[in-house]
């Protein structure tokens, strides 16, 4: 299968916006956070989608006008202003960088928190070393449809009295690629406290870490604030094996967040296409692998425990076989989703690289490729410069002018989401080109440049 995918996690100017939007309307909204910027620095300008792997909508249109709930977190919060233009879906948030100037040293920070019901929370983390424009999106998942790369499955089994669970409840997805075992006796109470009872729903949703249209839908993002091991907060770079998400919730709507008396038993199946960054070999039997869980009111990552990758045979109900494969198996005492990943050391900005011969005023597309990682990733810049945020400590990258595409004659947002829509259903292999820019460590104190004029298609 050729292999290309979108996965924008770059500081200087990432783009998204919505293919079902009209330009009008992306203009108007374009324009107007560009004279706030100038009065107050810094600005992100984010997309709301929904893809099933196949289609991508603005989330108003996809969810028949449902409720969007954006949270902002983070250590400069207190900075940041914004607005969602919900008949589009499409935000704007200004970071105030007046009151305390931002640098490289020590950038500004905030994260955004997407919910909505019946959805998966997601979020996603900027810095700011100084004044700009962060064009980005995020995909929503919606756990009621069918989603490409996402085993799914909505079952009402058991029942549970003032919180206690009255008999055994077993849950697997469809695809045998999650499930969750509820025992008898333990307690299910909600964040606040409130015991669940009657009959009890749970929704588990297993992402494929193997497959890229999941991994552009992957809550959190693959470049999070992470609380690791040590309880320290701070920038990293996931490599996932796998994700799972577990809701319970009893009919009056009140969701288990707690567990006491016991424990659940979760089964998480990893994809055995998974590089090790430490060891830079696949991962197999025996091996550990961290797993972490998701707070949806930070939208940060927490260090959990350390578990070790079984092997197994998956059946696989649809097709009534077996395919050999990895698995985790695990206790779990609090409900979240779950995330089987090794991280590693990044830098919140990474070194600048200035864009010389590039034709002014036309935005540029870009291919990343950062060595261990399975796909690589595009970037549109407007400026003649970029640098990445969450970028890898000591990882040999290989940045290029994209020339599977025609380049843009200006920001034109139906354009731009109908090729992010192509890279996603149907990716490129990387090639590298002979005039590509090739940096050894993205966290060295030092300039880099890369000369679009060697670029044939730009």
């Amino acid at each position: 299968m050729k292999r290309f995918i979108l996965l924008v996690f770059v500081l200087g100017i990432l783009f998204a916006a919505n293919a079902f939007l009209s330009c009008s309307k992306v203009d108007d909204l374009k324009d107007a956070a560009d004279s706030l910027k100038e009065a107050a620095g810094s600005q992100v300008i984010v997309a709301v989608l929904v893809s099933n792997g196949t289609e991508v909508k603005s989330f108003t249109e996809e969810s028949g006008g449902k409720t969007l709930d954006v949270a902002i977190t983070g250590e400069n919060k207190a900075l940041v202003k914004g607005t969602m233009q919900s008949d589009i879906s499409l935000g704007t948030y200004i970071l105030n960088t007046d009151i305390i100037k931002p640098s490289e040293d020590d950038p500004l920070q905030f994260t955004l928190v997407f919910s909505a019901d019946g959805y998966l929370t997601t979020s996603r983390s900027y810095y700011f070393a100084g004044n700009g424009t962060k064009y980005d999106y995020v995909i929503l998942t919606n756990l009621s449809a069918q989603n490409a790369g996402v085993d799914s499955t909505t079952q009402t089994k058991g029942s549970a009295t003032n919180g206690v669970v009255d008999a055994e409840v077993s849950v697997t997805t469809d695809g045998n690629k999650a499930s969750v075992v509820i025992p008898q006796g333990v307690t299910l109470k909600s964040e606040d406290g409130t015991p669940l009872s009657g009959n009890l729903t749970t929704t588990i949703a297993h992402f494929d870490a193997g497959d890229p249209r999941a991994l552009a839908a992957f809550p959190g993002s693959l470049t999070p604030i992470i609380k690791d091991e040590e309880g320290n907060t701070e920038p990293s770079r996931f490599v996932s094996a796998g994700f799972v998400s577990i809701d319970i919730a009893d009919g009056a709507g009140n969701k288990a967040a707690t567990i006491e008396n016991g424990s659940l038993s979760v089964s998480i199946a990893a994809s055995s296409a998974t590089v090790n960054p430490d060891t830079e070999k696949v991962i197999q039997a025996g091996d550990k692998i961290p797993l972490w869980s998701f707070n949806e009111k930070s939208g940060q990552w927490s260090y959990e425990s350390e578990v070790t990758l079984e092997a197994d045979d998956l059946y696989i109900p649809l097709t009534r076989s077996y395919e050999k494969g990895l698995r985790v198996k695990t206790s779990v005492t609090h409900l979240s989703s779950y995330n089987l990943d090794y991280h590693e050391d990044s830098c919140a900005i990474s070194s600048k690289i200035n864009i010389k011969n590039r034709i002014k005023g036309k935005p540029l597309n870009l291919d990343v490729q950062i060595k261990g990682e399975p796909y690589p990733q595009r970037v549109m810049v407007e400026e003649d410069f970029l640098q990445f945020n969450n970028a890898p400590k000591q990882r040999k990258v290989t940045i290029q002018v994209a020339t599977d595409i025609e380049q843009p004659e200006e920001f034109n947002a139906i354009v731009e989401i109908i090729k992010l829509v192509k890279t996603i259903i149907d990716p490129q292999d990387f090639i590298e080109n002979p005039n590509a820019l090739i940096i050894d460590d993205l966290c060295a104190k030092e300039e880099h440049t890369l000369d679009a004029g060697l670029f044939q298609t730009q």
